[in-house]
């Protein structure tokens, strides 16, 4: 550091000694109540966004595109997506419906529900909705089943359906094994639902087509927009509980096969603030706990650990209160400050107190060693919290609002933790003296005689090997990736990101397709031309809820409901029901036929259809021996009704309305679909799906760029995260390239050196390259949260560069006796303290904020190992050449 400017803030610090030496209890009580007032308030009023796609600006032009489809269809944004899966379509209508019914009722915690081909309007036109094929072979399966049909409707009830399954085994002439099985399954689900207390319907249409359980059949949907309360830390956890727990009481969970599985953009939020909130106080714990182990070894005095841990945290708490007035909330980077403020700011403590203990051990009283100490050191903590400052304000004017937040955040911390260490810990030391016995001298055994001559003695090897691992290096930077996913980053363990993966597994995640907003005229012509695409797998409009060949469905549908099936009137439903006492009956005799059956043929228990429906009919006749009548009554009523309740009106769909009358047009689809495909202002919806796997990043660039191609106005998740990545590439790029200059003008300016400027950037420089070449030998791309770390490795390592260079410009000593100096040891102290804070994010299970801690903590081991071992070696060359010129 030039002498002019050294001289003068060592002046100016000696002042500041001389103040808080007459004003140190002041000093701590203004501390004492700033530290009160900032914590309490960020305690109240700091809160955590965890919205990937909000940590960039909103003027972009992709986000712009986002919002506007958020305004044109509010209702689809925002949501909870519920995922039902069940062992045949029949038990997935059942616990939808249910669910569908239950949801409706709680307007306090859901605003609103929508069930996809939900609803009367599908119930009656299902028939429609099959392809032409299909309906043609339910019609030749409804007439070779006519014998088993006419059986079936001449006593249609519990007692009529259960003496002729029994009879099934004598009359092989109307019926089949694989009708059988079909059936069994279909009832021993019915019997598990009626004593569940659920609705279930026997879908007659199924048993008789034979049809394969299909995931398009067996898995279904239901879009869920909660009541979000943003005065919470939490918004959706009110809601989420209210689902599940509605979820619980249902009831569907109790049927065999049924799951129900919640994600959707609310959920996958929700729960990675959850894992982030947790882990980040958890890391600031270890943080300091990791800080105070190891402030101990450094020191060898538990009171300057103390000293110390209150100076780190009255600058966490007033940090903590700059963020809340400055941002209002922290975001995914931003949660991270605490452990970056613990991991830097104590460096400044570590190095004043490493100071004043050498002072006192050479005889100094406490407070003249506070004094030169603050003289000594001062200026280079300044300079450090200059570079490493402005370092992290190379990020805000970035797009990135993510990093610019954090750059904003963290770069006042940084002055906001030297003033602490300038005034408040120096109060400290006042108030509560150490003493003589509080210095310990380093120890010069052999072994560490051997450590400290090692950049000396292998100066030459050490200078050549750094060469060779630079350009190493370098070789590899062209290979460097960058993970555009934020999905990513998410812990996958939860159940929220686990579910999504597996929809996205088999593309079946609606959230991966692309939206555009063309008007009425322009929707055919964008259908035709973006269905052409390759990366194109279909474009779903409103249109597409209408079904096609209608006038030949109605045809096969008229002769089905004519020639076939017998009509019915008013008085035939519901079915007229026997006494309880033959129904009973009934069913006892035909589960004592089954289990001959099924021990005649010595059937595996295990996944067999005979099996399932006997072990259903044994619970069922063990709940009637343990109820009274009334109970009985209705449980056998509930029975009928899921066995035969679709029988009576139509067996082809197993729902009491299922003919349709006429065709369908766009009017006659339901209000509350149409308003999800078309805005108020006449904007059509169209939804374009990919063929490929978009977790792939040429995949999704194919997509997104073909799509765009054509409508470039084109938005939805692939172009948020394809325009988000490139955003912040492009933010990340401009913040290094920023901080590297930053740090070399002031170096610059304070040094006036070249070859000092050439030495404090060499340790990081390398570090930061081989940080690099590291991504891209063990595959961990570079990603939203890890991005900052190339950035930061050089306001760090600048730091530990500026202690040595001025301590050696300063006090030019021998190799040994320099290595062994209190600034060394501050810098190795400080260098674990801050890789150890760092590394207890490397074990969070969020994947992106434990790719920062690992990359940090790396790229903090390189910077110690550049600023111990290269720069030495580079540095006493550097002096050998200038004694032999001088010579």
């Amino acid at each position: 550091m030039a002498s002019s400017s050294s001289d003068w803030l060592s002046k100016a610090l000696g002042r500041v000694a001389d103040f808080v030496e007459r004003r140190a209890w002041w000093v701590l009580g203004l501390a004492i109540f700033a530290t009160v007032i900032s914590f309490s308030y960020a305690f109240m009023y700091l809160g955590i966004n965890t919205n990937t796609t909000e940590m960039l600006a909103a003027d972009v032009p992709f986000q712009e595109a986002r919002e506007h489809y958020k305004k044109t269809f509010p209702q689809n944004a925002d949501s909870i997506l519920l995922v039902v899966e069940a062992n045949t379509p029949e038990m997935a209508h059942v616990a939808v419906n249910t669910l569908d019914v239950r949801f409706r009722k709680e307007p306090e915690h859901i605003k609103s529900v929508y069930t996809p081909f939900g609803g009367s309007f599908f119930e009656h036109n299902a028939l429609l909705y099959l392809d032409l094929q299909e309906l043609q072979q339910l019609a030749e399966s409804v007439a070779e089943s006519k014998p088993f049909i006419d059986e079936l409707m001449r006593e249609r009830n519990l007692h009529g359906l259960f003496t002729m399954l029994s009879e099934s085994y004598h009359k092989t002439h109307w019926v089949n094994e694989s009708l059988l099985d079909s059936l069994f399954r279909r009832m021993a689900e019915g019997i598990q639902s009626s004593l569940a207390g659920l609705d279930y319907v026997l879908a007659w249409h199924s048993v008789i087509l034979k049809q394969d359980i299909k995931d398009s059949r067996t898995r279904r949907f239901i879009l869920v927009q909660p009541q979000l309360d943003y005065q919470k830390f939490l918004p959706a956890e009110t809601a989420l509980q209210a689902i599940r727990r509605i979820i619980q009481e249902s009831a569907v969970l109790t049927i065999p096969g049924i799951r129900v599985r919640v994600t959707g953009e609310v959920a996958l939020a929700h729960e990675e603030l959850q894992v982030v909130s947790q882990r980040a106080g958890l890391s600031a714990i270890l943080s300091l706990i990791m800080v105070c182990v190891t402030l101990t070894i450094a020191f060898h005095s538990w009171r300057l650990m103390v000293v110390t841990l209150l100076t780190l945290l009255v600058g966490l708490s007033l940090s903590a209160g700059f963020a809340t007035v400055a941002v209002g909330q922290l975001n995914i980077l931003s949660l991270a400050f605490a452990v970056l403020f613990i991991g830097l700011a104590v460096d400044y403590a570590i190095h004043l107190c490493l100071r004043y203990q050498e002072l006192l051990g050479l005889g100094d009283e406490p407070f003249p060693a506070i004094r030169t100490s603050l003289q000594e050191v001062g200026p280079s903590l300044m300079l450090c919290a200059v570079t490493t400052g402005l370092g992290f304000y190379t990020f805000v004017p970035t797009n990135y609002t993510g990093m610019s937040e954090l750059g904003l955040i963290s770069g006042t911390s940084m002055f906001i933790g030297l003033v602490v260490s300038l005034t408040v810990l120096p109060a400290i030391l006042l108030v509560f003296p150490s003493s003589k016995k509080d210095y310990r001298s380093p120890s010069s055994g052999q072994p560490l005689k051997s450590i400290y001559q090692f950049p000396i003695r292998h100066g030459k090897a050490i200078r050549w090997g750094t060469v060779v691992i630079f350009l190493g290096s370098v070789l590899l930077l062209p290979q460097a990736s960058f993970d555009w996913n934020p999905h990513n980053l998410r812990d996958p363990h939860v159940e929220s990101v686990q579910t999504m993966n597996d929809l996205l597994e088999d593309k079946t995640g609606a959230t991966w397709s692309l939206t555009l907003l063309p008007s009425e005229d322009q929707v055919s012509d964008y259908v035709s031309r973006l269905g052409a695409l390759e990366s194109v797998d279909k474009v779903l409009t409103i249109q597409d809820f209408i079904p096609t060949q209608q006038f030949e469905k109605l045809i096969v549908l008229a002769e089905l409901a004519g020639g076939i099936f017998p009509q019915r009137s008013d008085s035939d439903f519901p079915p007229s029901s026997p006494e309880q006492d033959s129904s009973l009956t009934a069913i006892q005799s035909f589960l004592t036929i089954l289990e001959g059956h099924i021990q005649r043929a010595e059937l595996n228990p295990d996944g067999n259809s005979a099996a399932q429906l006997r072990d259903a009919i044994r619970i069922l006749v063990a709940r009637f021996d343990n109820v009274d009548q009334e109970l009985k009554r209705d449980l056998l009523e509930r029975l009928d009704k899921s066995l035969l309740g679709s029988l009576p009106t139509d067996p082809m769909n197993g729902h009491a309305s299922a003919m349709p009358m006429g065709s369908i047009t766009q009017h006659d689809l339901p209000q509350e679909l149409l308003e999800r495909w078309v805005g108020k202002e006449g904007a059509y919806r169209l939804e374009v799906y990919p063929k490929k796997d978009l977790r792939s990043i040429k995949a999704l660039e194919q997509f997104v760029n073909e799509v765009r191609s054509i409508a470039p106005e084109v938005t939805g998740l692939p172009v948020v995260y394809l325009d988000g990545g490139n955003e912040v590439a492009g933010a990340f790029k401009q913040a290094l390239v920023s901080a590297l200059l930053v740090i070399i003008v002031i170096l610059a300016i304070v040094l006036r050196n070249i070859w000092d400027i050439l030495l404090v950037i060499l340790p990081l420089s390398l570090a930061a390259i081989c940080l690099v070449g590291y991504t891209v030998i063990l595959g961990l791309p570079f990603n939203y949260a890890n991005v900052i770390a190339l950035p930061l490795i050089f306001g760090l390592g600048a730091d530990s560069g500026i202690h040595i260079v001025e301590r050696m410009r300063r006090r030019p000593a021998e190799c040994e006796a320099f290595l062994r100096s209190g600034t060394i040891r501050g810098v190795f102290f400080s260098s674990v303290t801050t890789m150890l804070s760092f590394s207890n994010l490397a074990y969070t299970s969020h994947v992106g904020i434990a790719s920062m801690g690992q990359l940090l903590s790396l790229g903090i081991l390189l910077t110690l190992i550049g600023c111990l071992v290269v720069l030495p070696a580079f540095l006493y060359r550097v002096n050998e050449r200038v004694a032999d010129t001088a010579a």
